[in-house]
């Protein structure tokens, strides 16, 4: 008999199996409404021809200047983007906060070159302090940025607690295999011990005090989706070609909704607006049996619907438990409810 397996889907009945979609922060032509000036806005231009974000300075007496987003509550995100440094100093800022250049705060992926070389390839550098968090040797980068005076590919994961940063499809931080992090890669770096780090904020681009500066961004972009079990913002896979890079997906308005309630015939109604269910985790499939994780404290009762509304499961636990349901269920999309003291939360599962 074929065995059948049971997966989550965060997505509306519409669509069986979604995908993350990567939503521009830049629309390759004009600043605003999205993004403000920290400094002098003299430094920053836009060249349409390559959809790109420009700070250039002739001069190494170049002041601080920065280019925000005006969102300012950035928490957990995957965002991806590429730039390309001809000359000095630059960074990609997140968590970051200030309203003048003097009182800017927050960690960055250091961009900065010497030279004919990139160093301090996917560094993490936090202002005003300690500085260093994460610094990568001449070797790691030069391996890693090969190609100067071409764009740089990077992605960015802030997942609580942690910090994730792949450079050219390599794992510069957050790697976790030995032989990588012998070669000079970096583990995950935990960002709760930061003082710059710890708040939500905005992302920012910088020219660098006393550099003469060539820096351009383009593809800046953030992930977004529907997520795990834990919360509509958080995947807890990966992401999607990357297999070390974790993945934050931001809800993208698939994953809220008013819940599921009985509709006509004994079907079920407000498909499209299910409840997301913090509390049900992940399926996992042990021999025969496939098991569904209730977290919540307190009583609750775990059913499984078929879309017409009949009942395929039932089962209830004094508290936190995990249902194991037989594996033999009939292939196609069902519905999981789970009853806690606090109401009822709902998402879909397919079973194939």
């Amino acid at each position: 008999m074929r065995t059948r397996y049971l997966i989550l889907i965060p997505v509306c009945a519409s669509v069986i199996l979604a995908k993350p979609v990567w939503k521009p922060l830049f629309n390759g032509k004009s600043f605003g409404p999205e993004w403000r000036f920290v400094g002098d806005s003299a430094f920053w231009t836009i060249d349409p021809k390559d959809s790109a974000i420009v700070g250039y300075s002739a001069t190494s007496k170049t002041p601080h200047s920065l280019l925000f987003t005006n969102k300012a509550d950035y928490d957990q995100f995957t965002v991806k983007y590429a730039y390309r440094l001809k000359a000095g100093c630059s960074g990609f800022w997140f968590r970051t906060h200030g309203a003048t250049p003097s009182d800017v705060a927050g960690p960055q992926v250091e961009i900065k070159r010497e030279g004919a070389e990139l160093l301090e390839v996917g560094s993490i550098y936090a202002h005003p302090a300690p500085g260093w968090e994460v610094q990568h040797s001449r070797a790691y980068s030069l391996k890693t940025a090969p190609k100067v005076d071409e764009y740089q590919e990077v992605i960015l994961t802030v997942k609580k607690p942690n910090v994730y940063v792949n450079v050219n499809g390599s794992q510069a931080v957050g790697e976790t295999d030995a032989a990588a992090l012998a070669a000079g890669a970096k583990p995950a770096w935990n960002y709760t011990g930061s003082e710059p780090a710890k708040l939500p904020g905005s992302f920012a681009l910088q020219v660098h005090e006393g550099y003469a500066i060539d820096v351009r961004f383009k593809g800046i972009m953030i992930l977004a989706g529907c997520g795990d079990a834990a919360s509509p913002r958080y995947d807890g896979e990966f992401v999607p070609g990357f297999p070390r890079q974790p993945a934050v997906y931001q809800d993208d308005g698939s994953c809220g909704g008013t819940g599921l309630e009985q509709g006509g015939r004994g079907g079920l109604k407000g498909l499209e607006g299910l409840a997301y269910a913090p509390h049900l985790g992940m399926p996992r499939r042990i021999g025969n049996t496939l098991e569904l994780a209730a977290t919540c404290e307190g009583p609750n009762t775990l059913d499984i619907l078929t879309l017409d509304g009949r009942a395929v499961f039932n089962g209830t636990a004094p508290g936190a438990h995990v249902y194991r349901l037989a594996a033999r269920m009939e292939a196609g999309l069902y519905l999981a409810r789970l009853t806690t003291l606090r109401g009822t939360e709902s998402r879909r599962i397919l079973v194939t």
